[in-house]
């Protein structure tokens, strides 16, 4: 499976990039957030990678700038994403919940899961919502 995580912190994306990514799943997974650009032109990023889930941190965190994850969450959903979006954040009771799904989001990570506890997840998620490698493939529009 292809994954994307969208994360402004470096430390977690080099946890993305050298433990989830590397060991659970596709080498073509992305990892996005490094700069302000790359969070505003998430959503295209991930409907071009063919991802079938994405994780996204809720506060993206520029300087002064901030992208939400729950921003991101709902460019997907007008763009047809058939993967399952996670928002990750620290605030997840049953009224963020409730948001992030509204906002298009299939569900919540804590902020302190691990790459196994995140791997099994979205596994899980993927094999209830019987979605296949072949499902989803890469979006064109934005080559």
């Amino acid at each position: 499976f292809i994954i994307a995580c969208v994360e402004d912190m470096k430390m977690i994306r080099k946890m993305y990039e050298r433990v989830l990514i590397r060991k659970y799943f596709n080498k073509k997974s992305v990892v996005l957030g490094s700069t302000l650009h790359e969070a505003k032109c998430a959503a295209h990023c991930i409907m071009k990678a063919g991802c079938h889930a994405c994780i996204l941190d809720q506060n993206l965190e520029y300087g002064s700038d901030c992208v939400y994850g729950t921003d991101i969450a709902y460019q997907l959903a007008e763009l047809k994403f058939k993967g399952l979006i996670y928002i990750r954040s620290a605030n997840n009771d049953t009224m963020d919940i409730q948001f992030y799904k509204e906002k298009g989001a299939f569900g919540a990570m804590c902020k302190s899961m691990t790459p196994a506890e995140i791997r099994d997840q979205v596994m899980k998620d993927l094999t209830e919502q019987k979605i296949t490698p072949l499902d989803i493939a890469p979006d064109t529009r934005w080559e």
